[in-house]
């Protein structure tokens, strides 16, 4: 059994199409899952919104994480989405 861990860094982009990137990258609703299966009290979105590498908009997985928080009920700020070149101080 893993965790909990206090920080996670847990990968949200580069899913799409399903049927080829499943075996390489996770989705944001299953990088929510992992966020609640490790028990991360604390998990940051990476791996997104940099380069095309895959058929998704850019935009689109921190707006599919979002909704499957809303969705699961966890609190926003237990998974955090940064915009690029943001800094945040952790306690």
């Amino acid at each position: 059994m893993l965790g909990p861990f206090d920080l996670s860094a847990i990968q949200i982009g580069a899913y799409e199409p399903r049927w080829f990137m499943r075996y390489h990258h996770i989705s944001p609703e299953e990088a929510l899952q992992i966020h609640l299966d490790i028990r991360s009290r604390k998990s940051v979105a990476i791996h997104w919104g940099t380069f095309i590498l895959t058929d998704e908009p850019l935009d689109e997985p921190p707006q599919r994480l979002k909704r499957a928080l809303e969705r699961k009920g966890v609190p926003r700020e237990s998974f955090l989405i940064l915009i690029h070149g943001q800094t945040i101080v952790l306690n």
